[in-house]
């Protein structure tokens, strides 16, 4: 037994060896036709066929010379699921030259192997379904429009490697659904749609592929977790590279050392919205991972995350702008664009030359020319990237900003980036900068840690207009409370000119732009302002108390201006800032303080105490910041420019006015460690409050000396008015020198600033209308701070004049035949009244309308009022009520006021309505009332209701008269009526029972009693007493339908029904009607044609002598 077990396996080895090794041959270039199943001799098929259900591995192999072409009537071919673990080898021809197939391949097997092979066909070559099908050293050239070289259907697992695709008329490869497979290798040319484009379950891999030249994307994804790496995509008309998330499957996409340019060489859509598909590597799908690749010389953005679903993206160590042998090659449009997606992380790129594309003309694209630009996000990361320069301090520059935080972004961290040389390369837009916030971003925004116009060397790399931008931004913050978050923002270079500030530091622009606070940042030699607030940038802090930053070598240090208010700059150092320290004009802080020549903030260099400095601030309770002068660039101490280098310590000023109009402070020095003294102390003020809310002064100068006016007064001939009337007042002072201007400020209530009212240069006099105390303070020009003088108060008196408005005791009006009172209403001290019909009374009384005034004078101050009041004079309402109205027995009847638009009330009903029903007998009274007037009118009408029934008629049946028989019908009227009346004919006899009728009519005849109550009946009398002699057509037409013809009358058929039938006993059309001739036009009951053909029908019908018919047959419909 063990002998025969061991002889047997060995025979089935032998047997194996050969089932898993057969090779069939095509040497038949035909043969290839759908019949017979196993094809000619030598075909293709035969070989096929020859191979199916066999075990093991089967070969196809061509005895014929490379590039032969073998051609199918059969096409496509399946290689079914019998046919698996196949090779169809393309090499094995005489001459080792891969064989030409025309015709396709609808493979449903498993483990289905090509190799060697020169597709060219008009349909899909390769439709794929099953699993672990390789493609190798293939070529394909489709000319079929939409169709696929290959084209994965289903399976999972295949591979496809080393294959050239040419002029794809829609995908090169097409991954439809399953997934797990691995494309390397292969390249794509002049794909008409996308050239490698992956749906399904995804998990595909691309590994050194090529895509050019196409008229779409070279790589789409639509599927999760593929990966692109290795690759090349260059000159597609679209995107290099795109994952669409329009199946909302497209997530954990990789994106990894690829080579991308030379794409989106088509602006497919319009400049309001030119973002789908308009990047080198673009992306619509969550958590995409972008790394490592070189992205450059693309007509639109270099690498986009667009739409709220593309959240969770990384956007890594990329070089974004240049080539890999460092050769300039910027992107047209922005370098990386994330779009509305959130949480996005952008680290450790390149990002260069970038926003010089020629569509910036074309697409507006002022906004969309950045180095990085986030749009609508809500939250993400720019950190440790190179901006317009790199590790080299190269200048490579963008064309616009280098960073911008564009509509709504918010919680955004920018920290530790190099961002330089950008702004320089877009005219058409104005001039960029370093990093721009618009549009309502920030909250949350925080800017840490960057270098902006400088290396990390600290050396040249300046931006060109701005180094950060804030244009309608809020809540941003700017360096930090920690120093180790400071911002280095410096070296600017758009001078200012034209009286316009350019090339600033920072910049604050436009009302939207509060909140921002600006900590520990070095602000240094920017041609511009270190600072710019301005367009009604508000309520932001610049510095605070051990956190204020450094402002050196700019060309202003601070200036704020047009109506940017409550801005708050404490605790800052300034040093060799050229113009001046700060600067407040136009507005700006609402020039807090600058109130005169020298500025309001006074410093008293001449104290007589020792070791003390004073002065006086611009309102009370102000905070006073003592400083130490700018030493490095020392001016004297009269000079505008001065400005302050160290903070020593702050001093609140008096919350009482002195008699300059100011708030007295004082700061003793010696006690404070002599850190400054009369020579080297500067102060600002800051109104009392809290940072962000108050304003901020410019920088104090000296005090100087003048003469000062005395003995100020006011004088007037009279001090008290009536309304409408002024009173005028004179300042006068003594010690006035004519060769000086005086400024005469006004002030009501108190000397105080709030309380300025005018202020005025050589001119003493002022005119008002409003009571109070009055203080005139005459100032001498050369210094009005110091020297002035108060004069005491004098009291104006507003005497108050008489009150009146005519009032009437019907404010509507008066109506006809009444009267009203009008009264003058009159309030006030010993009045008179004068009326304009004369009388001289309080009130008055008249029936008449038109226009009465009234003047009241108060005989103590001699003020007087005046009063008009226009009186409408209303007509009544008109009625016309019927005296009476009659009704019928069991009837109702609707009473009217005959008129609308009035206010009703009926007796004895109470009806408010303006008609209503009743069912008996009664009187009714109406008061009608005009709700506008208030007029009235009155009208009765009585009603009657028949004591007995309605009359009532009766006719025969309805009857057939033949003319032709000269036959008359006899109609007798039975009727019954308990009331006296008169019985009507339809052909006017009146009071007869009976009429005798020739004409075929429909009569009647009706009974009214003296109620006017009816009873009414009618009968038709027709002409035909001859039934019909139908003909039915046996041939019909839309234009010649499907009726009866020959002698009948649609006035012969009193109920009729028609139904038509296709060849299969099927109920196609179905019509019922009465008093008509049916009609079928080929239609069927759902109003579509009908198709040409035999049509069976029935007609069954009732004539005039109520016979029951029915006819049935065939017609042949032609349409």
């Amino acid at each position: 037994m063990k002998l025969k077990t061991l002889f047997a396996l060995a025979i089935i080895g032998l047997f194996s060896a050969s089932a898993y090794s057969n090779v069939y041959l095509v040497k038949n270039t035909a043969g290839n036709a759908w019949w017979p199943e196993e094809g000619d001799a030598n075909s293709f098929k035969a070989a096929l066929f020859a191979s199916k259900n066999n075990p093991g591995r089967d070969t196809i192999r061509f005895e014929l010379s490379g590039g032969t072409s073998v051609s199918a009537v059969m096409n496509p071919i399946p290689i079914t699921t019998a046919h698996s673990d196949l090779l169809v080898d393309g090499y094995s021809t005489i001459d080792g030259n891969p064989i030409k197939l025309t015709f396709s391949f609808r493979v449903e097997g498993s483990n289905v192997d090509f190799k060697g092979i020169d597709f060219q066909t008009v349909n899909n070559p390769l439709e794929v379904t099953g699993n672990n099908i390789s493609v190798d050293n293939c070529t394909f050239l489709v000319s079929g429009a939409g169709q696929n070289a290959v084209w994965i259907r289903g399976g999972n697992n295949s591979s496809i490697t080393n294959c050239t695709f040419t002029n794809s008329k829609q995908h090169a490869v097409s991954i439809e659904n399953g997934g797990g497979h691995t494309i390397s290798n292969c390249s794509s040319t002049g794909s008409v749609d996308v050239a490698f484009i992956t749906r399904g379950t995804g998990g595909n891999t691309f590994t050194n592929c090529s895509a050019s030249d196409g008229e779409h994307n070279g790589f789409g994804m639509l599927s999760r977790d593929n990966i692109i790496e290795d690759c090349i995509s260059f000159n597609n008309d679209r995107s290099g590279i795109a994952v669409d998330n329009s199946t909302g499957q497209s997530s954990g996409n990789i994106i990894r050392r690829n080579q991308v340019y030379g794409n989106n060489r088509v602006f497919y859509m319009g400049a309001v919205n030119p973002l789908y598909d308009q990047a080198a590597i673009f992306t619509d799908g969550p958590s995409t991972e972008i790394y490592e690749n070189y992205i450059y010389d693309n007509e639109a953005n270099g690498i986009m995350l667009n739409g709220a679903l593309a959240n969770n993206g990384v956007v890594r160590d990329n070089v974004i702008g240049r080539n890999s042998s460092g050769d300039e090659l910027g992107n047209g449009w922005n370098g990386i664009f994330v779009h509305t997606g959130s949480n996005a992380i952008v680290e450790d790129n390149i990002v260069v030359n970038n926003g010089t594309g020629d569509s910036h003309n074309t697409y507006y694209m002022k906004d969309r020319i950045s180095g990085i630009r986030f749009q609508n996000t809500t939250s993400g990361t720019i950190q440790n990237n190179y901006v317009g320069t790199d590790a080299n301090k190269t200048n490579a520059g963008n064309a616009f900003d280098g960073i911008t935080l564009y509509q709504n972004t918010t919680n955004t961290v920018v920290t530790n980036n190099v961002i330089c040389y950008n702004g320089f390369s877009a005219p058409n837009y104005g001039d960029g900068g370093g990093l721009a916030l618009r549009e309502g971003s920030g909250n949350g925004v925080a800017i840490t840690a960057n270098y902006i116009g400088a290396h990390e060397d600290l050396s040249d790399g300046g931006n060109n207009d701005y180094g950060i931008s804030l244009e309608s931004a809020n809540n941003v913050t700017v360096g930090g409370v920690d120093v180790a978050q400071k911002n280095i923002i410096a070296n600017t270079k758009n001078a200012s000119s034209g009286g316009n500030y350019n090339g600033r530091g920072i910049w604050l622009a436009f009302s939207g732009t509060t909140g921002a606070e600006i900590y520990n940042n070095d602000i240094t030699n920017n041609a511009g302002p270190g600072i710019e607030v301005m367009e009604g940038a508000s309520n932001n802090i610049i510095g605070a108390a051990g956190d204020g930053n450094t402002i050196t070598g700019n060309e202003l240090g601070i200036v704020v201006t047009g109506n940017s208010i409550n801005n708050t700059m404490r605790y800052n150092s300034f040093s060799c800032n050229v113009s001046k320290g700060i600067l407040l004009e136009n507005g700006g802080n609402e020039e807090y303080g600058n109130n005169g020549t020298p500025k309001s903030v006074l410093v008293n260099t001449s104290d007589p105490r020792v070791g003390f400095v004073s002065g006086f601030a611009p309102s009370a309770n102000a905070s006073v910041d003592i400083y130490a002068k700018d030493s490095n660039c020392e001016l004297e101490c009269d000079d505008p420019a001065n400005q302050g280098a160290t903070y020593v310590t702050t001093v609140s000023a008096s919350a009482s006015i002195s008699g300059n109009g100011m708030y007295s402070w004082e700061y003793d020095f010696a006690g404070g460690g002599n850190q400054v003294n009369q020579e080297t102390v500067i102060v600002l003020a800051t109104e009392n409050g809290s940072a962000g809310t108050v304003n901020t002064s410019e920088f104090s100068i000296c005090n100087l000396e003048c003469d000062t006016p005395q003995n100020a007064l006011i004088t007037s001939s009279d001090l008290s008015f009536c309304e409408g009337e002024e009173v005028s007042l004179e300042a006068n002072a003594d010690n006035l020198s004519g060769s000086v201007s005086y400024t005469y400020a006004w002030y009501l209530g108190s000397i105080a600033n709030d309380n300025l009212v005018t202020s005025k240069t050589n001119d003493n006099t002022y005119s008002t209308d409003v009571a109070g105390t009055y203080f005139v303070v005459v100032s001498n020009q050369q210094d009005p701070d110091a020297c002035f003088d108060n004069s005491p108060g004098v009291t104006v008196v507003a005497d108050v004049s008489p009150i009146t408005s005519i009032q009437s005791s019907n404010p509507a009006g008066v109506c006809e035949g009444e009267s009203v009172t009008l009264s003058s209403n009159a309030t006030g001290l010993n009045l008179v009244y004068s009326w304009s019909t004369g009388a001289s009374s309080p009130n008055i009384v008249t029936s008449e309308g038109g226009t009465y005034s009234v003047t009241v004078t108060s005989t103590s101050t001699g003020c007087d009022a005046l009063s008009s009041f226009d009186l409408v004079e209303n007509n009544n309402p008109i009625l016309a009520l019927p005296d009476s109205l009659l009704f019928c027995q069991s009837d109702s009847l609707e009473i009217s006021a005959g008129v609308s638009g009035l206010e009703y009330l009926w007796s004895p009903t109470n009806n408010t309505s303006e008609s209503f029903y009743i069912q008996n007998s009664g009187t009714h009274r109406l008061l009608a009332t005009d709700p506008i007037s208030g007029c009235e009118a009155r009208d009765t009408v009585v009603a009657l209701q028949s004591p007995q029934p309605k009359p009532s008629v009766t006719l025969p049946s309805d009857s057939i008269l033949c003319e032709s028989e000269g036959e008359q019908i006899a109609i007798t009227a039975n009727y019954i009526a308990f009331l006296p009346g008169e019985l009507q004919w339809s052909d006017g006899t009146l009071n007869e029972d009976s009429i005798l009728v020739s004409d075929t009519l429909e009569y009647w005849a009706k009974y009214i009693d003296v109620y006017g109550c009816e009873g009414v009946d009618s009968i038709k009398i027709s002409n035909f007493c001859i039934p019909p002699e139908p003909e039915l057509p046996n041939v019909a037409s839309e234009d010649s339908p499907f009726t009866p013809t020959g002698d009948v009358a649609p006035e012969q058929i009193l109920e009729s029904s028609l139904t038509i039938y296709n060849r299969w006993g099927l109920e196609v059309f179905a019509l019922n009607s009465s008093d008509e001739l049916p009609v079928w036009k080929g239609y069927n009951k759902k109003d579509n044609p009908c198709s040409s053909g035999v049509y069976y029908w029935i007609w069954e019908f009732t004539d005039n002598t109520y016979t029951e018919k029915r006819y049935n047959g065939f017609v042949h419909f032609i349409r």
